[in-house]
């Protein structure tokens, strides 16, 4: 079912454009629809942190939620959306959110979803490309505990920053694998708005570079900011962050992302990746709204780790996408 936002502030708010209009529609949904109840929720349109537009910086599409945390101040968050059961900030709903803000934009996008699963598997399905910044090594040692306790029957593929002398040789590698196929491209690392690592070794720029129209990958980012989608400002003249620039490439770049809009500790991004890929390499659960929501849940719940992470990541792309496992 589609539901043109603008008939949600009508009902909700007296028609003017809020987020709470829009989780008031879902809480109603979610509690009063013919059973069973909704599971999926897809928001299409780009937001920015200027709900009515009183600063200029054009349409918000589909306005976000942000929240306060002690490290950045106001993040975005579309968890809220669908934390629409009881006081606690856990989803009940499954969401992924399209940032779109031209009609190209997202056709672009929906050729892509639509040819995903059309693609027969041919062996590329078995590579998983792990990323990692070479700060003492440590986001290395991540990648290959990711790799000894998940990936027993998969074909892992690393390009690591501290076995390179040069920068643009590691772009060159990031490139080339992705090109050849990895059905999971995961980064660990420093990162913000557009680029992976101080030593910027991929940015959205590079994204352009890729030729991958029948291997597109689905991208987990264990850092900060790729997923900052409501930034305002523009930077080489455009808004998007990496995870737009690599979700809404024509043809080419992602199937989805996985990414925060904040700042985060790497010890809690590795508890989330390894729920994350637990889940999808060894339980086979290659849903992306049922994967990334439940690994956020279980790493909260089996961790301890802080409940933020529930609101900090987003899925960029369709909840409803099965990821292509060989």
């Amino acid at each position: 079912m589609a539901v043109p936002v603008s008939d949600i502030y009508d009902e909700f708010n007296h028609g003017l454009p809020s987020p709470q209009a829009i989780k008031d529609f879902l809480s109603y949904a979610y509690e009063n629809y013919t059973a069973p109840r909704p599971t999926y929720v897809l928001l299409v349109g780009d937001a920015n942190r200027d709900t009515l537009n009183d600063l200029g910086h054009g349409i918000n599409y589909i306005p976000t939620y942000t929240f306060h945390t002690s490290e950045m101040g106001e993040t975005p968050t579309d968890n809220w959306f669908v934390s629409v059961s009881g006081d606690d900030p856990l989803p009940d709903m499954f969401l992924g959110r399209i940032p779109v803000r031209t009609q190209a934009e997202l056709e672009a996008v929906v050729n892509k979803l639509i040819r995903y699963p059309q693609v027969p598997l041919d062996g590329w399905q078995r590579q998983v490309l792990f990323v990692a910044d070479d700060e003492t090594r440590s986001f290395e040692a991540v990648s290959e505990r990711l790799i000894e306790q998940h990936l027993a029957d998969y074909i892992p593929k690393r390009v690591y920053l501290g076995e390179y002398a040069d920068v643009e040789a590691v772009t060159r590698d990031v490139v080339q694998a992705i090109d050849a196929g990895a059905v999971v491209t995961n980064y660990t690392g420093h990162g913000s708005l557009n680029f992976w690592a101080g030593e910027v070794i991929f940015n959205f720029d590079d994204v352009a570079l890729l030729n991958n129209p029948d291997k597109l990958t689905f991208v987990v980012a264990l850092n900060c900011q790729n997923g900052l989608f409501s930034y305002s400002q523009p930077f080489r003249g455009t808004t998007d962050s990496f995870a737009e620039v690599f979700l809404k490439a024509e043809s080419k770049g992602a199937i989805g992302m996985f990414a925060p809009g904040g700042l985060g500790y790497p010890s809690q991004h590795e508890m989330l990746a390894h729920e994350l890929f637990k889940r999808l390499f060894q339980d086979n659960e290659t849903e992306l709204g049922s994967l990334t929501t439940m690994a956020k849940i279980a790493a909260v719940s089996n961790y301890g780790i802080s409940r933020d992470i529930l609101k900090r990541f987003t899925l960029f792309g369709d909840p409803g996408v099965r990821l292509r496992l060989e």
